[in-house]
């Protein structure tokens, strides 16, 4: 059932109020209901509860309704379905994909900052360790003022922070490979979708690496 009712006279329907407090009869007078026949000069007027039945339109179909009728001690209102021409089928994938892509960068992105610290000054910062470990590891004379910065909290000397920093760079530039990886399939993918439930599919079976 829904909320509406719907004033009938036979297997006429002549309107369909909302449901509310009271109903507004064609001759203005006001009744508490619903569902209660009521004497009228031109006849009886039935109020009747409204039933809305059939099924939902699918992604790829155009919902509808027959006019309402009377079926019994109801009023029923049956839903229709079309299929979509093919054009609209075809707008329809092209946005999804959009959408889908879309969806992917920004999960990849997400993915990203769960194993660094987001922002571009930070993005300087882990390049100028990275650079500066390799610098000392390659014999340089420094100064090392970034691995320095982290003595006595990383290690206990700037070597042994250059190895930290070192082997930290090499398990990003692996999971930043994994998660570039995936992201670009997963576009190819997209593109390639002959369908809607392909395109879900692309994105279902997303998995991206997470930090231990």
């Amino acid at each position: 059932m829904s909320d509406r009712i719907a004033i009938t006279q036979g297997s006429a329907v002549l309107s369909m109020p909302r449901n509310a407090k009271g109903i507004t009869l064609p001759d203005g007078a006001t009744v508490m209901g619903p569902l209660r026949a009521l004497p009228h000069p031109a006849g009886d007027y039935t109020i009747r509860a409204v039933m809305v039945d059939g099924p939902e339109p699918g992604p790829l179909e155009i919902g509808g309704t027959e006019p309402p009728a009377v079926e019994g001690d109801v009023v029923v209102i049956r839903r229709t379905v079309t299929p979509m021409g093919a054009e609209a089928v075809a707008e329809l994938l092209a946005s999804r994909k959009a959408d889908a892509k879309a969806q992917v960068d920004a999960a990849a992105e997400a993915a990203r900052q769960r194993w660094i610290t987001p922002g571009a000054g930070q993005s300087m910062v882990y390049q100028q360790k990275a650079t500066e470990a390799r610098a000392l590891k390659a014999g340089g004379a420094g100064p090392w003022p970034h691995l320095e910065a982290e003595v006595g909290i990383t290690g206990p000397t700037a070597d042994d922070v250059a190895t930290i920093v070192l082997a930290m760079e090499d398990a990003w530039l692996g999971v930043s490979a994994q998660i570039e990886a995936q992201r670009l399939t997963a576009k190819r993918d997209i593109t390639a979708a002959a369908d809607l439930a392909a395109v879900e599919a692309v994105l279902a079976a997303l998995a991206w690496p997470e930090p231990a």
